[in-house]
């Protein structure tokens, strides 16, 4: 996030300068930084086709821990089924009903139903960035930080 870091230190601002200054690109390149704190691969999945897709990149980096790629994933979701709020894709919806998590249950219960499916879940969000590379044209690179 660049939190207590000066600008000019950020992750984003230092790998556009070095993008900029390599050779291979003919000219300067723009790093936009669409992280927001708390963000698991749903919902980075889902600011990727709100946010970045309309803004026409050449490629997109997204970077998880492992901790948001697994357990923090089924904790949000787990939120998200009690609340009944919209899951956002087809395969969410699908693991959800394959849990058997309802609205009915809190979110203890629900993370304990849903995560048999954490896995399932991930390699569905992965399938997800692969078609949208495929579909847009343009690389997607996926950071995983062991932390």
């Amino acid at each position: 996030m660049g939190w207590g870091v000066a600008h000019a230190k950020t992750y984003a601002t230092r790998l556009e300068h070095h993008l900029s200054a390599a050779a291979a690109f003919a000219c300067p390149v723009e790093v936009l930084n669409f992280s927001i704190p708390g963000y698991t691969m749903l919902e980075q999945l889902w600011s990727i086709d709100e946010r970045v897709v309309p803004l026409a990149p050449h490629a997109i980096l997204v970077s998880v821990t492992l901790p948001e790629l697994r357990a923090e994933l089924v904790a949000r979701l787990a939120a998200r089924v009690p609340a009944g709020r919209d899951l956002g894709f087809d395969f969410v919806r699908d693991v959800v009903a394959r849990s058997g998590a309802t609205a009915a249950d809190d979110s203890t219960v629900a993370i304990r139903k849903l995560r048999p499916f954490t896995d399932r879940l991930v390699a569905s969000i992965f399938a997800a960035l692969a078609q949208r590379q495929r579909s847009l044209r343009i690389p997607i690179v996926v950071l995983l930080l062991k932390l």
